[in-house]
């Protein structure tokens, strides 16, 4: 059957534009292969320059579309441009500062949790505030000196008197503690424990001299003006599951839940960078105002929680104080050091406990979780 005029004369046109283009790119392409700058420019307009478009893009996920049925004969040569280049923008610095204060305990199966449940959950920092030549040698490589940002160490004492006496009065003064302090408190006092005087006990003079060398870290470094908040806690526990801050009040001071012993819990605390100085100036207001603590002082059962409780007191920040469910508990390695209180039973997460009430307030949080 014919076809109609109109018809053959439309596919004469086409078939007509076809032989023309076809003509046109041989002749470029010919025409430009000694020519690399031409040679480029071709490829554009042929559409086989996207795909090195989208590679020197890096990380942008927007990238330019070269249309292959474009008419190149209509289209003006454009004058050479640079060849693309990525451009990257600078990650926000992390504002959260996890901080571990005191020996390297627990093994890396408690701090893997660490790492997954806690820094990458919250985008935070790490730093480590451990003894002078205290890690043990199994630790020596550990997982957490890669991961640290911050590593800062105090010296050990054989008597941690001497370290009290690094405290001052603001004019400079020694404040007098043995005879201003020591007097008040029982002989089996647990505050000022690891001093060897009157026979006291426990570790609570250690745990806040551990934490008047922090405060000097954060002042000498300004990070309370690089970071907004503060995880103060320890290296031996086990984060059953995440421990996400970002709904936790920043204004207020966040403790967990458990752990006391008549007064707050010194194992772990989430802080903000207005509150942090105050929170951690446990010790120079114990011994530059022990009146204060006489009642604490003087009774057997004195312990660190108590004198902290006093302190968040005294300083007008116990007000914010908020409790969270308990998400960790104090674990160990066999092997690990203790100041305190010896290792327990193996548990199914692999690592040994120290105290069976955080875990199991750990379990019962994290089983409402999932």
């Amino acid at each position: 059957m014919a076809l109609p005029s109109r018809l053959r004369t439309l596919f004469t046109i086409i078939a007509t534009l076809v032989v023309t283009q076809n003509l046109f790119l041989s002749f470029t392409l010919e025409s430009s292969s000694n020519d690399p700058e031409k040679a480029h420019q071709s490829a554009f307009y042929t559409g086989e320059a996207s795909a090195n478009l989208n590679l020197n893009a890096g990380n942008h996920t927007q990238h330019t579309v070269v249309s292959q049925n474009i008419s190149i004969s209509n289209v003006p040569q454009p004058a050479a441009t640079p060849s693309a280049t990525a451009t990257t923008t600078a990650p926000a610095p992390n504002k959260t500062l996890v901080i571990l204060l005191g020996d390297l305990r627990g093994g890396e199966t408690a701090w893997q949790t660490l790492y997954d449940n806690v820094l990458d959950v919250n985008s935070a920092d790490l730093a480590l505030m451990i003894g002078h030549n205290s890690t043990r040698s199994a630790y020596r490589n550990a997982s957490l000196f890669d991961r640290a940002t911050f590593h800062w160490e105090f010296s050990e004492y054989n008597d941690w008197a001497d370290a009290l006496d690094l405290i001052r009065f603001k004019n400079g003064t020694a404040t007098g503690w043995r005879e201003n302090v020591v007097p008040l408190m029982h002989p089996g006092s647990q505050v000022l424990g690891g001093v060897k005087m009157s026979g006291f006990s426990g570790s609570g003079g250690v745990i806040f001299m551990i934490r008047w060398f922090l405060t000097k870290k954060l002042q000498e470094l300004q990070l309370t003006e690089r970071y907004d908040r503060f995880i103060l806690t320890r290296a031996d526990h086990y984060y059953l599951c995440r421990h996400d801050i970002s709904q936790m009040d920043p204004n207020r001071l966040w403790v967990p839940e458990g752990s006391d012993c008549g007064g707050i819990t010194d194992r772990h605390l989430i802080v903000s960078s207005r509150h942090v100085l105050q929170a951690l100036n446990v010790l120079p207001q114990l011994l530059t105002q022990p009146q204060e603590y006489k009642n604490l002082l003087r009774i057997r059962s004195g312990n660190p929680e108590k004198i902290l409780y006093k302190s968040w007191k005294l300083s007008r920040i116990r007000r914010h104080i908020r409790r969270f469910d308990r998400n960790m508990f104090t674990c160990g390695e066999t092997g690990d050091t203790t100041r305190w209180r010896e290792l327990g039973e193996l548990v199914e997460e692999g690592v040994r406990l120290k105290y069976a009430d955080e875990y199991n307030q750990s379990r019962m949080t994290c089983g409402k979780q999932h």
